[in-house]
């Protein structure tokens, strides 16, 4: 896009001293066409953006009108203006996976792909913890939720037990897929008549150990519900 408004800039004042060749607006949309190619390649793997391929569409057209014959034969002149319209076809015809970003597409013209999935809200913790009567024999129960903005996090509650006469006890979360770096972990009790320090002993990407320490020894075999929020930003 630089180089073909520099080009057109530099001929409107007078920079070319004869009339492009017939053949160079054609070597400008071959080397414009690979450019473009290589974009949608980069942009198809997320190392670009989208405006990339847009910027670089634009500046194929310029660069091609910047070295159409003017001073040519009129028949020449006919033929050098068909690379400029291919260039300008270019710009209206976007790639299948940048159409595919545009769901009303699907919808009105029937194209047969499929929409992307919407990002679903992310619940508020008070509504994924549950305080409903858990069954007999309950262990634990995690919700994973993924979006653009909160990033991934895992919410739920498991039991951790800590045996008659101990002061301890430890229990394993794991994270399936792994989060794809450590995530930050919160860790609450929520059972107010045993006086206990929950902490996250151990926190990595693919689990975190929950640990639950308390003043005095347990007089009897003790199940603490615990909280857990492990979180990883966008």
């Amino acid at each position: 896009a630089a180089g073909g408004f520099t080009v057109l800039l530099r001929r409107i004042v007078g920079g070319f001293t004869s009339p492009p060749t017939l053949g160079l607006p054609w070597v400008a949309l071959a080397f414009g066409i690979a450019v473009i190619a290589a974009v949608d390649v980069a942009n198809r793997t997320g190392l670009i953006g989208r405006w990339a391929g847009i910027v670089g569409r634009l500046g194929l057209v310029v660069a091609v009108l910047a070295v159409v014959p003017l001073g040519n034969s009129a028949g020449g002149f006919v033929v050098a203006l068909v690379p400029l319209g291919l260039a300008a076809t270019a710009v209206l015809l976007l790639p299948s996976h940048e159409r595919a970003r545009f769901p009303w597409r699907n919808s009105r013209h029937g194209s047969g792909e499929k929409a992307p999935p919407q990002a679903l809200p992310l619940p508020r913790e008070a509504d994924a913890i549950s305080d409903a009567p858990r069954p007999a024999g309950f262990r634990q129960r995690f919700e994973r939720f993924q979006s653009a903005k909160e990033g991934d996090r895992v919410i739920g509650r498991l039991i951790v037990d800590v045996p008659e006469g101990s002061r301890t006890g430890h229990a394993h979360l794991g994270f399936c897929p792994p989060f794809t770096a450590v995530p930050t972990v919160d860790v609450t009790s929520i059972d107010d008549s045993i006086e206990a320090v929950v902490t996250a002993a151990e926190v990595v990407p693919w689990g975190v150990r929950v640990e639950c320490r308390l003043a005095e020894p347990a007089e009897e075999p003790l199940a603490i519900p615990v909280d857990v929020i492990a979180s990883h930003p966008a």
